[in-house]
């Protein structure tokens, strides 16, 4: 958690150090809101250590091994992003296809 806190500062500070470069043109700069940033990392980091427990207390509790949960996890997350998938695209996936915009360097 500390390593994602770190690294969000670091794109912080460089993206600052990118708009004090271009401090000329005047029009582009956004306004940041860092307080709205650092809630968002500290978010994330609640959530990743809530999901780290729940996955320990889920595997100690039941018998299921390790590889058997991933699977299953794999399973609910298939689902739920074909649903998201189909919802979303459903035109343009029956137009062009699922595999649309694969290129023999992404094979």
């Amino acid at each position: 958690m500390a390593l994602l806190a770190v690294g969000v500062a670091l794109v912080q500070l460089s993206s600052q150090q990118d708009d004090e470069e271009d401090s000329s043109d005047k029009e582009t700069t956004t306004k940041r809101n860092y307080t709205l940033g650092l809630i968002g990392v500290l978010v994330a980091c609640l959530c990743s250590g809530v999901g780290g427990a729940v996955m320990e207390l889920l595997l100690k509790d039941s018998g299921m091994t390790l590889p058997q949960r991933n699977l299953q996890v794999a399973f609910v997350s298939l689902l739920l992003a074909s649903a998201h998938m189909l919802s979303a695209d459903r035109q343009q996936i029956a137009v062009s296809g699922f595999f649309q915009g694969y290129t023999p360097q992404v094979w």
